[in-house]
């Protein structure tokens, strides 16, 4: 595995174990506290990936440590997502460029075609260095957490969010597809698309979908899945005719006080670049944790 050289005297690098987890959990909260004012990723979260069931941590990972104390580290997915954290204090110095120069090499070795990284949308230097890196912005991932219940204006008469009864699933159900990274399916039912994110196919259970309804006639749907702490919003759509009404809003709200009752306070939401998108920094109830920028890299050039 190509390893390169410290940019520093005095820094070893190495693969993480799982006697790291601490340490690193501890790096990776200072990362986040300086990029968002608070810690996002949980102890639960790093071990869920690390332990992710054929996940060679040692052989994917790449971590400069100042003594026995982790000072950055990289970490590669096995769907070409590169999670790169620098401590504060050692910002500036090249390691997120060495780390980025390490997951490229390591990534063309397993047959990735491009390269995926992360980066908070107010960290204008780390999205200077990637973009001279030649790597591409992409969607927008939010981490929401709910806002005080008075903050959130009331539903109209007329609309009821709860999830669905089993005549209503099957309209929920079509809205998925399951070929492809994307889930896109335009079904009859819900008269279009508002945004359609997912990966590989999954199961659902009951409380991860809410539908909202008017006249007991399916306009929305909102499907989420749970990994680690976070529960993913891999599906939300509204009926084009009741687009404007904050369905979407609700259907947000609605999954995130299903995903309390499951111990997940938060929910992520993916969107696609574009500046007709809205701000989720402006919607009612809701309060955005994190705002992360996704980059891509194309790793062979015919």
């Amino acid at each position: 595995m190509p390893v390169p050289s410290p940019p520093l005297a005095g820094l070893d690098c190495r693969g993480l174990r799982l006697a790291d987890q601490s340490s690193v959990a501890a790096l990776v909260a200072a990362s986040e506290r300086y990029a968002f004012g608070h810690p996002v990723t949980t102890p639960l979260d790093l071990v869920s990936r690390w332990q992710r069931p054929g996940f060679d941590l040692p052989g994917s990972s790449l971590g400069y440590f100042d003594g026995a104390v982790p000072v950055a580290f990289g970490e590669l997915g096995s769907s070409a997502d590169l999670v790169v954290h620098v401590s504060p204090l050692r910002r500036g110095e090249g390691l997120g460029s060495d780390l980025a120069e390490w997951g490229e090499a390591v990534a063309r070795r397993r047959g990735f075609s491009t390269l995926r990284q992360m980066t908070a949308a107010s960290d204008v230097a780390a999205a200077a260095a990637l973009a001279e890196r030649q790597y591409v912005r992409g969607d927008t991932t939010w981490i929401l957490v709910a806002g005080a219940p008075e903050d959130a204006p009331p539903a109209a008469p007329d609309l009821v969010v709860r999830p669905p009864r089993t005549d209503q699933r099957a309209v929920a159900d079509r809205l998925l597809e399951r070929h492809g990274d994307l889930a896109v399916r335009r079904a009859p039912d819900l008269g279009g698309r508002l945004v359609v994110t997912g990966h590989d196919p999954w199961e659902l259970s009951a409380e991860s979908v809410q539908v909202a309804t008017v006249d007991e006639r399916v306009v929305g749907a909102c499907v989420a899945e749970d990994a680690g702490s976070i529960c993913w919003i891999r599906q939300l759509s509204v009926d084009t005719d009741h687009r404007g009404r904050g369905i979407a809003r609700m259907l947000l709200l609605a999954t995130l006080r299903a995903a309390a009752g499951r111990g997940r306070e938060r929910v992520s939401l993916v969107l696609p670049s574009g500046p007709h998108l809205p701000s989720l920094h402006d919607w009612p109830g809701l309060v955005v944790a994190a705002e992360l920028w996704a980059w891509r890299r194309p790793l062979f050039v015919r």
